[in-house]
Formats: structure tokens, sequence, C-alpha cells
């Protein structure tokens, strides 16, 4: 033994001597020096404790008595480090991830990741109250005799006993003391009888299965349990944010589970909405009954299945087992009652119609009787009294078939189903003929309410044409001209370089300085190698960024130098963005000396990357992190110190931010600051999970509550993620708990962001999709479906989807998502309105333009209009390569017109080629083909001209376009322009002023231009323009002698 002892002292001293080095390793990473990692930090060294205390547990157990000592210490130390030293890995490198993202996140964001991760310490809190319950669920405590003949404490355990039933020896399986298996008692009959024995000593085994079950549960819930974490902080934010009484909540929770049991109770319309706080309060407790009850009813199946082997054991002993038979009964009894109060307790949250209260009332019945019926054949074990009485009822029922008996418990059986049988025959046959009272009042009607309360569509507002509606069509020269993989093709050309990409590229559309362009920034690749290259280093010492972003203008596809558009005088230089090499390397490496980091041909800017880094890899962590990887350099500290980008795809970095329930764009849309930075905006949105059914029952496809939060902006050059809060966007208690977690993001939204702000078009379709349907709350029109869908083809596949147009909205010129939708199911697939969610200040808002008075093609039939066209048949038969592009619908004087542009795939090149308006509803047809799809000045009036082509009159030409006109009259006149910022002849001489109001000006102005070319006898080429304010001067310079005179033209535009 003395050598046990010295062993076991042993063990004790290396493990203590093990954890004070552990934890000075630990200590030496900020992200341990904040009190909420405390209990990680313990439970990382509880766990390393473990890995070293659990082989000498096992092999002592297992090896003592059967080997010699020197096999035991053998076997110990070939099993300690198999164990020890993977958990001593993975907690070193857990540790160094989490001091990365937590020294990251707080110096980029502001943030704590642990507050976030671990919601402010609730979820140990709520770890720690899940793991009591489970240690806790059965706490009785037993003094009986051991084998040894001493006294011992015991505890209750169904897992180990039956382990040990299979595992153990023989000769503990029966016997009469507490560390016996089976246990010999006297029966009620004076027979001995065997019993399953739950119960170990608790000195070790009990305490050890304590400990063990503890921090199972503990990290299980850490894992796992976030989501009952979060509901359970804000349930304790709520009660202080309002003040609510938690006795009060408890009161009112037992008065609706009482008036759900009555016959004559009818769901108030608001019951979802009023009482959705309260039954938040109520979903807590009714997850940790449902964990209690869980526990129990898996105790309840462990125990049946010890007192099954304690009868096969009787019958082989010729003794009697009914008091084991009684206890499996009333397990299962127990089991059947604790699965049915769970169903019961669901009540409040349970959509009801007119039958349902029966139903619940039947419910509570059966689990009353069902749980009497239980303790009766528990109490039977032990009071004679009771035993008889059952079996007496057994043998009455069972053996003598006594009709008293039977017709007894039948009509309790009836008494308890009868609430369910009325629902049956006088309810439910008459639910199809007072399905408004029975079915849509109760249960339908609330759940419109809530679920557009839930999506926050309840306060779309309707408005009419007259809200968009135009007289000049200045608003036509932003008509967008391409679509995104369009754009992608025009600008594929101009990357000039092998280690940048546009096909992973962002392609989205901005709005700048009232304008809309497509914008791609561009990825970093790694270009193929030709020899032998140590691409990791290439990868994380050498490739480090992007340095390109291309424009192009969505009007007229003219490419844009972005260092023009944002006043660069340097490279911009981005180390974060997505797809890439942003995604495929998590990180690089700046400012090692001996690297240089790659660059564009006339590169002009800083070296290197001059912002500060997310982490630095010191000391010890700098060793182990690149000994790991094999790179011996940079381990040794060859380099010094390491300074890293951490994490730079910027959705993998958006996601550390984020509390559970919370959700951003799949992809992130560029936003140009006011300092030429370039960022990616993300928006953020609550999708919490409601605390009843109310939600789109009975499908359920909806994901949860949506609440519009803020958003973040990520700086593609620094990775500093700056956030926004939409403080007046809505007010209720999720939108409310979300932003006081979030409250360093509570601060004034700067002009240049709001003018580039642009609804989320994921959260947009989510919301049209919920008002498509639950707009309706006429219970007539619901039965004859008459709904709102998504615009789509004759096969049904979705047409169209949500696009960025700049309209004149309210009065206004606005940025706006706009998404058509038509009739549900309609055969004519005629437009139903076109929803608009606005930028700008307001933002946040979704209007419906409602066409129900009109009759008007949806963007399909126009389509289908367009190819029956003779003029449009033609182009495009002669043109088979040609395909459209966006199909935009704009209100011109009340009237509804589609403006379709086309464009032309020629090789790697795409340019637009023609456009076509389309009268909605007299179904008239305009089109203009662009001559010189290369003159910006044409392609931006094509739809000005396609309107004008449709004959509907005179519309008031922009400046730019009555520019773009008088260029294509000199033209046409053979004239080569030239635009001049001042000339300077010996004699100036204005023949004319001419003021340009609209296109019927245009005839004249030709003629006069014709007239003075003839009156001069001008047989030059060359024509000069210059811009003096609202006046466009058009001259020709003519030589006489030696002295130069300029004659020209003014014309106001």
């Amino acid at each position: 033994m003395r050598k046990y002892r010295t062993l076991s002292l042993a063990t004790i001293t290396i493990v203590v001597v093990y954890s004070l080095i552990l934890l000075s390793l630990l200590k030496q990473l900020n992200v341990f020096d904040n009190p909420i990692s405390y209990p990680i930090l313990f439970v990382a060294i509880l766990i390393n404790i473990l890995s070293l205390a659990i082989p000498f547990v096992i092999v002592s157990i297992a090896l003592y008595g059967v080997v010699g000592f020197r096999w035991m210490v053998l076997v110990y130390l070939i099993t300690l480090p198999s164990i020890c030293l993977p958990v001593f890995k993975l907690t070193m490198d857990y540790s160094l991830s989490l001091d990365i993202e937590y020294s990251y996140v707080l110096s980029k964001a502001g943030l704590n990741i642990l507050s976030i991760r671990f919601i402010d310490g609730v979820l140990m809190l709520t770890a720690l109250l899940v793991a009591s319950i489970v240690v806790l669920s059965d706490p009785r405590i037993h003094v009986g005799m051991g084998r040894d003949g001493r006294r011992h404490i015991y505890t209750r355990s169904k897992l180990l006993p039956i382990i040990w039933i299979f595992t153990g020896s023989r000769d503990s399986l029966v016997g009469v003391s507490y560390d016996h298996r089976f246990i010999l008692k006297p029966s009620m009959i004076g027979v001995d009888e065997v019993e399953f024995n739950d119960k170990i000593r608790l000195i070790p085994y009990g305490a050890l299965w304590m400990v063990v079950k503890f921090i199972a549960a503990f990290i299980i819930v850490i894992r796992f349990g976030i989501e009952l974490a979060v509901k359970l902080d804000l349930i304790i934010y709520s009660i202080n944010r309002y003040g609510l009484n938690l006795y009060g909540a408890i009161s009112r929770i037992i008065s609706i589970l009482s008036e759900r049991i009555a016959p004559t109770y009818v769901t108030p319309v608001d019951y979802p909405i009023s009482e959705a706080l309260n039954l938040e309060i109520y979903n807590i407790l009714y997850t940790l009954t449902y964990i209690l009850v869980a526990i129990w009813v898996i105790r309840l199946i462990l125990a049946s299945i010890g007192d099954i082997a304690s009868i096969m054991i009787s019958r082989h002993l010729g003794l009697p087992s009914s008091s084991s038979v009684i206890r499996v009964l009333a397990n299962i009894l127990f089991i059947l009652s604790s699965s049915l109060v769970v169903v019961f307790l669901k009540a409040p949250m349970s959509v009801f119609d007119a039958s349902t209260p029966y139903h619940t009332l039947t419910i509570l019945l059966a689990s009353t009787i069902l749980l009497c019926l239980a303790i009766i054949f528990k109490l039977s074990v032990y009071s004679k009294r009771i035993y008889y009485t059952v079996y007496r009822i057994h043998r009455r029922l069972i053996h003598e078939y006594d009709l008293r008996t039977i017709i007894s418990i039948a009509m309790v059986i009836v008494c308890i189903v009868s609430p369910s049988i009325y629902a049956k025959l006088a309810i439910e046959t008459q639910m199809q003929g007072k399905a408004y009272e029975y079915l849509w009042i109760p249960s339908y009607l609330p759940t419109i309410r809530f679920t557009k309360w839930a999506y926050a569509v309840d306060n779309i507002e309707i408005v009419g044409v007259n809200s968009i509606s135009i007289n000049d069509t200045r608003i036509l020269e932003r008509t967008r001209i391409f679509t995104a993989e369009a754009a992608r093709l025009n600008l594929r050309p101009y990357v000039g370089v092998n280690w940048m990409s546009i096909d992973e590229a962002i392609i989205d559309i901005v709005y700048l300085n009232g304008k809309e362009y497509w914008v791609a920034v561009l990825t970093p690749i790694r270009p193929p190698y030709a020899g032998d290259v140590d691409v990791w280093r290439a990868n994380h010492l050498i490739l480090t960024h992007s340095e390109k972003i291309l424009a192009l203008d969505s009007t007229s596809a003219e490419i844009v130098d972005v260092k023009d558009l944002l006043n660069l005088t340097i490279h911009p230089t981005l180390y974060y963005g997505e797809g890439g090499l942003w995604k495929e390397v998590d990180e690089v490496y700046i400012g090692v000396s001996g690297f240089q980091e790659i660059h564009l041909p006339g590169y002009t800017g800083p070296p290197g990357y001059d912002g500060p880094p997310d982490y630095i890899y010191r000391g010890l962590w700098r060793f182990w992190k690149f000994f790991w990887e094999f790179r011996w350099d940079f381990a040794q500290g060859i380099y010094g110190d390491v300074k890293a980008l951490v994490d730079r795809d910027c959705r993998k970095r958006i996601s550390k931010l984020l509390l559970p329930n919370l959700y951003t764009t799949d992809s992130g849309y560029v936003v140009f600051g006011e300092d030429g930075n370039v960022y990616l905006l993300y928006w953020l949105w609550v999708s919490w999970p409601p605390p009843h059914d109310y939600l789109d029952w009975p499908s359920h496809e909806y994901k949860g509550i949506q609440r519009l939060i803020g958003f973040v902006l990520v700086d593609l050059h620094s990775g500093v993620m700056d956030g926004y809060l939409l403080e007046e966007y809505r007010s209720d208690y999720i939108t409310e708990y979300y932003r006081a977690k979030y409250n360093i993001w509570s601060k004034p939204i700067p002009e240049w962001i709001k003018k580039q702000l642009k609804y989320p078009e994921e959260l947009l379709e989510s919301q049209i999709d919920c008002y498509n349907w639950y707009f309706q709350e006429d219970f007539s029109k619901w039965q004859s479906n008459q709904f709102y869908d998504f615009t789509r083809t004759q096969t049904g596949a979705l047409f169209e989807d949500v696009r960025y147009i700049t309209i004149r909205f309210k009065g206004e010129e606005t940025w706006c998502a706009v998404r058509l939708v038509e009739w549900y199911r309609s055969p004519s697939r005629n437009l139903a309105g076109m929803y608009i969610a606005p930028s700008g200040h307001m933002l946040g808002n979704i209007y419906f333009l409602s066409l129900e008075d009109r009759t008007v093609i949806g963007p399909w039939t126009a389509l289908s209009v367009v190819s029956n066209s003779p003029d449009v048949k033609r182009e495009l038969t002669l043109h088979p390569n040609w395909r459209y592009s966006n199909i935009l619908l704009y209100v011109m004087e009340r009237n509804l017109v589609y403006i379709i542009p086309f464009y032309g795939e020629e090789r790697d090149l795409v340019l637009p080629a023609m456009v076509v308006a389309v009268d909605a509803e007299k179904q008239e047809i305009g089109s203009y083909v662009i001559s010189n799809p290369k003159n910006p000045g044409e392609v931006r009036i094509a739809g000005l001209k396609a309107l004008e082509n449709m004959g509907h009159g005179r519309y008031t030409l922009g400046r730019e376009e009555k520019i773009a006109e008088l260029k294509k009259i000199l033209r046409d006149l053979g004239l080569t322009i030239i635009e001049a910022e001042a000339l300077y002849p010996h004699v100036k001489v204005r023949v004319e002023n001419v003021k340009c109001s609209g296109s019927e000006d245009l005839a004249y102005i030709r003629q006069v231009i014709q007239a003075l070319i003839l009156e001069l006898d001008y047989q030059g080429k060359r024509v000069y323009i210059w811009f003096d304010g609202n006046w466009v001067n058009i001259g020709f310079m003519i030589k006489f002698s030696e002295i130069i005179e300029l004659y020209y033209i003014s014309i106001e535009v």
C-alpha cells in the first residue's frame, strides 16, 4: 500500500505543479485578465487536471490486484501522455485563438468578445443553473450498511449501477448490503425477492459522478445553450428596463393557463403581441421544466431497465418479482404523466381554435389521473394495504373479469376523454361551416396581426401613383443599363494583373454624388507559379492586399477612374475584403524585414501596411504559434515580434461581433468615405425566436421576429469596424435589448453615409414575402386567395428581383429599393403593385404602391409585348446576342412605363445596344437603338429617346440630355467636336442666342447651325464647344488674312 500511496502522492504533486505552470502560461494572454474569462480559465485548468487524474483512476481501478505495481506504473506512464498532451495542445491553441479574437475585436471594434460570446457572463450563470438542476434533480441521501459491515452515506444513480451490472463481478451482484446491485429483501407477501439497487456510495463514486455530471452539463450548456442564455439575459434586462414584477408575470401566466382550459375561451386578437414579454418569461420556465422532466424520464427508463433485470434474476432464482413489476408499471405511468404535463404546459404558447380548450382539458385530466395511478402503484410497494387493494383490482380485472370493475374503469376513461369527444362531435364537425367564429377569429386573425408585427410590416403605408409620378424626364438620365453580371464582363479587361481577380469580387451598385455606379473591389488571388515557390511566404508576406477598384457609370456604361471619383492621390491598399486570398489566408504578416509587399506598376503610396496590427505574436506564444506551422525562423524570433492581420474576410470578421439571433447580409456593399477610405457596409437585424406558435401558423416557414438594428462599416485598409444604430426605427423589448448591448454604436449617422445607405435586400425580400400574404385581413378574400406574389415567368420561376433605382418619391429625388409584385396565381400575370423602401431620412420605412384599381401588365408580359413588336423583333433577329437587362417601372405623368435596356455581348466585351419603353397599361412600345455605344451622352439619353418614340408627347429634356442632343446634331453634320475651356480669337461674333427648352427646339437649332455654315461657306471639319454656366456655345474659327475670327451661337440649356 505504501507504493500506491507514493504513486498517489506523486500524481497529486504532478497535478499541482502542472496546474501552476499552465496557469502562468495562460495568464500571459490579455484575454485572461478580463474577469469574464475566469470561468473559462478555471474550466481549462480543471480539464487538464482531469486529463492527469483520470488515467491514474482508470489504471488503479482496472489493474489493482490484477498485475504487479511496476506494470501498473508502466501502463500509467504510457496512458498519461496519450491523454494529457492532446488536451494540453488543445488548451493552448484555444486560448491563443481566443486571445487573438479578444485583442483585435477590442482594439478595432471597441467591443469585448467575451461579453458577446458569454452574454456578459449570463451564459456561465445559465450553465451553472442547468448543471445544478442536473446534479440536484435527485438529491436523496441514504445511510446504510456496506459489504465491509460499516455504515456509509449513499446517493442515487441509475446509470452507474446498470453499467456495473454488466461489468462488475458476480459476487457483488446479489446481496443484502447497499453495495450489491440487487438486494434481497422481504416482499409484501412475506417472501424474499430481488430488488434493483440504485444507490452508490457518496465517497468516492457518488461525488465523482456528481462532478462528472456537473462538468458535462456545464460544458454542454456553454457549447449549445447560448440561445437559452440570451433569453434569460433579455428577461433580466426587461425586468430592469420596464420595472417588471416577476410575481405579477407568474400570476398572469397562471391566469393564462386557467383561461386556456375554459371551454368558452376565445384568444384575443392582440394576445400574441400584448403577452409576448410575459410569455418570454414563461418560455424560460418551460424550458427548465422540460429539461428537468427529460432528466427524470431518462432516469425512469434506466430504472425500468434495472427492474426488468431484477425480474429476470428473480425468475432465475425462483423468487417472486411482483414489486419489480409494480415499479416498472409505476415508471411507465410517471413517464406518460410527465409527457402529458409537458404538453399541457405548452398551452399558453399554442395556437387555439374553438376546439383546443377541450383537448387541453383532456390532457390535464389524463395527466392528473396517470400521476395519481403512478403514485398509488409506487406506494403499494411500501404499504400492504395499498398493495392488496391494487392486487384485488388486478385480480378482478384480469382473472375474474368483474363487470363492475370494468365499467368503473371505463367510466373513468370516458370522463377523461369526454371534453375531446365533445369537441370532435359538436365543434370540429361544424368547423368548416363556422370557420369565421371557430377558426378565423381565435387562430388566423391573431396569427396575421402577430406575423405582420414580427416582420415589421404592420405599418406599411399604401401610396398611389401620384407619389412617384413625374412630369420631366431628367430622372431617366439615371436609368441603369447593365446588370451586375454584365458590369463584371465589361470591367474584366481592365483588371490588368494576374494577382488580382474580378471573378470573386463584389459587384454592387453604389450611390455616390447623386449617381449610380457599378463598383468592383478586386480580390487578391494566388497567380499561377511556374517554378518551385514558397507558397506560404507568398501568401502570408507578399500577396497581402488588393490595390484596384473598378467602377462603371450605370447609366452610360462609361468606365470611371475611382481615383478621380474619390479624389485620391495614392493607390488604395485594401488588406480586408471578401473572397480570394482574404478568405483563403486568414493571416498575413506585415513589416517583416526582408520581405516586400507586391504593388501595381506606378504605385504611389506607403511601401507596406501603415496601420495598427490586429495582433502581435511575442515570446513563448510566438514560438508556440510558428513551431506547429514548422516555420522555425519565425518561431526562433529571427524577425522579432510578428505583427499580424487576422480574419481578413470581412464576413468572418463581422461574425465575431454578433450576439445570438443577430444576422447580417450575405455580402457587404461598398461605401466610400469623405476621406477616400473604402468600406464594406453590413446591415444587422435580429431574427428573434417568438415565445409562442403564432408566427406564420400553421406552416411556420418564417424564421422569427425581424428587427433592423443598424449597420457596421469595415474599413478595408485597417480592418476597423464601426457600427451605427437606427435609433428611430422601432421600439419594443427586443430592439431595446439589442440597442443596449451595442450602446457604443449609439451616435449620429454622418451625412456621407446616409446618402449611400440602401435597405438590406435579404431582409426586404423576407418582409415583402410576409406582407404578400398577411396584408389580407378580410376573411372572404383570404378564402378566395386574394394575395400578392413575386413576379414570375410562365413556368412559375421567380422573375426580377429587388432593384435599387433613383425615383422621385413624395416630392423628393430618392435612391430607393423597389420590388414588383403580381396577383397570386393570376393567369394574366397582372401587376398588383410595387414595394418602395427609400433611403435618406425615410430609411427604415416601407411603402406599397397599390395598383389594385388599374390593369397593369407584369414584367414578364412586358417582355412578351416587346418581343412581338415588329421593330424590336427585327433588331433582336439581326442581333441574337442582345440580352435584356433590368426591367424598371417608372410613372411618367401618371402613365406606368417599363424601361427595358438591352445590351450586346461581343467576345469579352459588353456594350449597351437598345432601350425599349413599354406603356404598362396601353401596351404601346417605343424603342431606341444606340448607334454609338461608346458615347456616354447617347447611352444616357437612350431611355428618353425610347420614351419619345413611344409617342407619349412632350417631355422636358435635362441639361445632360440637351448637351448630348446638340453634340449628336453636330456629328450628324459631319463635324468634329472639340471641347475647349477658353478661346482667344482676334474677333468674337455672336450670331444668335437660342433657348433650348425641349426636344421641339432641337430642329430649329439644327437649322440655325446649318444656316451659319452656309453663310460662312465653312469648309472645315472642326467645331468648338465651350460652356458658360447654363449656356453652351458652339463656334467656328475662320482666318481672314492674319485675323482669326470666331462666329458662334449661344444656347441656353
